[in-house]
């Protein structure tokens, strides 16, 4: 390594180095510590002076490898990559599966049509004094939702129903379809309209204050309710009986003499799966019960099981790691192996992550997740996942407002469908709310607007600078109110991502509300390099909601950055630009040295330019030619190195 000290000159910051560039000197070089002012090599020959030329060697590079797709990789005339397929889902921070981004709140699932997921509405019931469990059932075409008021009040959200359970504050709501079924401490209660209830159990009392019920219809082996009585006391209900059926401890559901804590049951094969959680332990159980014996299916060690699923043949369950600092997970059991499905959070602890019970709608299960870790987008305390079971994309449905499940009651039963559409429950202050998507009764309107932040775009050569020029987005054409906005944000982290967040560089950003109009493209308008890129799409919903934007694809355009072939006069003495001399110091080594040293560093300069720019460059490559070296010929005179040098400065930043 070759250690030398550069020697200061006249110029001791850019500024002064800028204003002599074109007046005293062809351009300048700096490493940030020595600034010096350098003069080309004359030459009436093309290959000799001063060249500046596209990096056409990097681009062709980019073009071949920044893209999977035929068009953009053979027929662009500009590297670039093209998107148009959201349907692989999001929480992918660099764009590695093609058909993935990092966070939206919009609707993904069919490619070439990114859209706005429909409206939320709300159902609102103020003043209350709630319990512990809030839960929703659909049943009939509607909603039937309770807060746990002493009342045993159980609303419905599209027929307008106040229905009473007779006996105190409802714990549990279920359905089998014929009825819905609301359960309290002491009885189970059904009913066909929500408004009048029959009563279906005896008391339970005898065994203990009923913490959970669940309806379950297990086919020929029979039609069951299960009672918790106790952390793990489980009792079993022929709902077949006569009416009002005894509740009695001949019919208990024999865990043997585990310790364990029951938290939710489902149907499975020909009888139940149990979930249950260690009473002090670190871990969460999956049993299978076949109406006598109790058999552990798989143990999840370290995480705590809030809810289990059923969904195309398959278990799903909901859990939070202990202590709360990672990600919650969504794990599939099937035929004994076991897989997380989804792990929706930041690689970076944070406080307080939690989730509640998943539930499945045809080949989609539904998850709520409390204090998500990656929030940009939907910003409230809750969110509701939806994972594909066909698919394995992973989305997440959008916030109505910053107080989506402010307060959540329970785990159990916190969302339910009717079709496509979902419906969730949660408590603001003293205010019960259930939100639901507004086709679920027959309207059919769009959220106002929606988000999509994309993963990092590195064309996948994130060791490469680029030169990013323009972004595209193609839609079909905009309906009047409708409106596309475009940011791009250079060399920055997604995770960092809000909807506030400034563009990077500032000047990238476009908003188009033309009506009619199939392409909104940004062109940044800056010179703007960096290595990789994400960006971000915000659709606005049509006037009165009734219509969304439909992006088709976004493609996303770079070049090569400048590269600048010089030949300096690295000498003693040299002719200025205006006629005068310069012989002080920089020495002609001084000035061959910052390049020489540069390179073996791999340290980047900074170029400043007669036309007024500067450019942080790399030192590519670099020839010293001296054809006759200076010899001192009296012990006074000062021994130097004087060359002419060739080089090759690529911009890199």
């Amino acid at each position: 390594m070759t250690t030398y000290s550069l020697a200061p000159s006249r110029f001791t910051n850019n500024a002064d180095l800028q204003a002599a560039v074109g007046r005293l000197y062809h351009l300048g070089l700096s490493n940030g510590t020595v600034w010096y002012g350098y003069i080309l090599e004359p030459s009436n020959a093309k290959d000799g002076g001063f060249r500046q030329r596209s990096d056409t060697a990097t681009k062709e590079a980019l073009i071949n490898y920044s893209s999977g797709n035929i068009v953009d990789r053979d027929l662009a005339f500009f590297p670039r990559v093209t998107d148009g397929d959201f349907s692989g889902g999001g929480y992918q921070e660099v764009w590695i599966q093609l058909n993935r981004y990092f966070d939206s709140d919009l609707d993904p699932r069919v490619p070439g049509y990114l859209q706005l997921r429909t409206q939320w509405l709300q159902s609102t019931k103020a003043g209350l004094t709630v319990g512990a469990n809030f839960q929703v059932v659909a049943f009939a075409g509607d909603f039937f939702f309770s807060f746990g008021e002493a009342s045993g009040n159980v609303y419905s959200a599209n027929g307008g129903a106040t229905g009473t359970a007779s006996d105190g504050a409802v714990v549990s709501l279920d359905t089998d379809g014929t009825y819905i079924y609301a359960g309290t401490a002491t009885k189970l209660w059904r009913s066909t309209n929500g408004a009048s209830w029959t009563q279906v159990t005896a008391t339970v009392a005898a065994l203990g204050v009923a913490q959970q019920w669940w309806v379950v219809n297990q086919g020929t082996n029979g039609y069951f309710g299960y009672v918790q009585t106790g952390s793990n006391l489980l009792y079993k209900i022929d709902l077949t009986q006569a009416l009002p059926v005894a509740v009695v401890s001949g019919n208990q559901v024999g865990v043997g003499a585990n310790a364990i804590q029951i938290v939710d049951l489902v149907e499975f094969q020909t009888s139940i799966a149990i979930l249950t959680t260690d009473v002090r332990g670190p871990g969460s159980d999956v049993w299978y019960f076949d109406g006598n014996n109790l058999t552990r299916i798989i143990r999840i060690e370290g995480y705590t099981g809030q809810g289990i699923c059923q969904a195309l043949g398959s278990l799903y369950v909901g859990a939070f790691a202990v202590g709360k600092t990672t990600s919650p997970i969504l794990a599939k059991i099937d035929n004994g192996g076991y897989e997380v499905v989804a792990r929706p959070g930041s690689p970076f602890p944070a406080a307080n992550q939690s989730c509640l019970q998943p539930r499945a709608a045809s080949q989609y299960v539904y998850w709520p997740l409390l204090a998500p870790s990656i929030k940009g987008i939907s910003t409230a305390p809750g969110m509701i996942l939806q994972y594909d079971v066909l698919t394995g994309a992973v989305t997440h449905l959008p916030n109505f407002s910053a107080s989506d499940f402010t307060t959540a009651g329970g785990t159990l039963r916190a969302v339910a469908f009717l079709g496509d559409n979902v419906a969730c429950c949660y408590v603001g202050g003293t205010t019960g709310v259930l939100q639901y998507q507004a086709p679920a009764f027959g309207t059919i309107t769009y959220q106002s607007s929606g988000w999509l932040a994309s993963s990092h775009i590195d064309f996948t050569t994130p060791g490469i600078t680029k030169r990013f020029r323009r972004i595209e987005a193609h839609h079909a054409p905009l309906a009047t109110g409708e409106q596309i906005l475009i940011e791009a944000f250079v060399d920055t982290d997604p995770l960092a991502f809000t909807t506030a967040l400034a563009p990077v560089p500032a000047t990238a950003t476009v908003t188009n509300s033309t009506t009619g109009s199939a392409l909104t493209a940004l062109t940044f308008g800056t010179d703007t390099i960096g290595k990789t890129l994400y960006y971000a799409v915000k659709l606005t919903a049509g006037t009165s909601n009734l219509s969304t934007p439909r992006l088709s694809y976004v493609s996303i355009e770079i070049g090569g950055t400048w590269a600048f072939e010089l030949f300096l006069g690295c000498t003693s003495k040299r002719g200025l630009l205006d006629g005068q001399n310069d012989e002080t110091q920089p020495t002609g080594k001084d000035l061959a040295y910052l390049l020489l040293l540069a390179y073996e560093n791999g340290q980047n300069l900074t170029l400043f330019h007669r036309n007024g720019s500067s450019y942080v460059v790399a030192v590519e490559s670099v020839e010293f030619w001296n054809p006759s070296p200076k010899v001192p010929t009296q012990p006074q005179e000062i021994k130097d190195e004087e060359y002419i040098a060739h080089c090759i400065l690529r911009q890199v930043a």
